[in-house]
């Protein structure tokens, strides 16, 4: 399993393994500011990396500051604006976006906000795409547009701040869809 705790010196962007979440047209890539990422480009826009050597099927970070709107983990991301993003777009609900070719589609949506210092994860599971806060499932939407890809994280608005990322239960016992998966086998 992967994780990054970003704990070292600024990069502009992420350095590799870390890469391009849409290079179509093209998207900006996260940079590591203050031992932490977001969006650094100086104005509102996508900015946004894939963790190039994982293909998990989950995400999870710590929004350690909540900004105006659109922050979170990413799952299924294929380098070329294709993915899954969980977000708390308006600052009233909670969204699971299907981006393709860095168009958004919001495919489900609940009343909720996100606080600093939430863990949020976003994960696939069969043919649903589950989003959770704090280890507690806020949103399961049911779609198989993409099935695989890399993790990685989205943010919009400048004032977000995305740390301690993760695409499993990093020195820990696997996730429970994981389990499932190898016993079924």
């Amino acid at each position: 399993m992967a994780s990054d705790n970003f704990n070292r010196d600024p990069e502009n962007p992420l350095a590799s393994p870390w890469g391009v979440w849409h290079s179509g047209s093209p998207w900006p890539q996260l940079d590591l500011v203050s031992n932490a990422v977001k969006n650094n480009e100086g104005g509102a826009g996508d900015v946004a990396s894939l963790y190039t050597t994982s293909n998990e099927l989950l995400s999870q970070c710590v929004i350690t500051t909540v900004g105006g709107r659109d922050a979170g983990p990413t799952i299924c991301s294929d380098g070329n604006g294709n993915g899954y993003f969980f977000t708390n777009h308006d600052a009233t609900n909670l969204y699971i976006y299907l981006i393709s070719g860095g168009s958004f589609n919001n495919i489900g949506s609940v009343a909720g906000v996100y606080a600093t210092n939430d863990v949020l994860k976003l994960r696939r599971s069969g043919n649903n795409v589950i989003a959770s806060i704090n280890g507690g499932d806020v949103l399961t939407v049911a779609d198989t547009t993409y099935m695989t890809g890399n993790p990685g994280m989205l943010c919009f608005d400048t004032t977000s701040v995305l740390d301690d990322w993760t695409d499993g239960v990093a020195g820990g016992p696997p996730p429970a869809e994981c389990v499932e998966s190898i016993e079924m086998r």
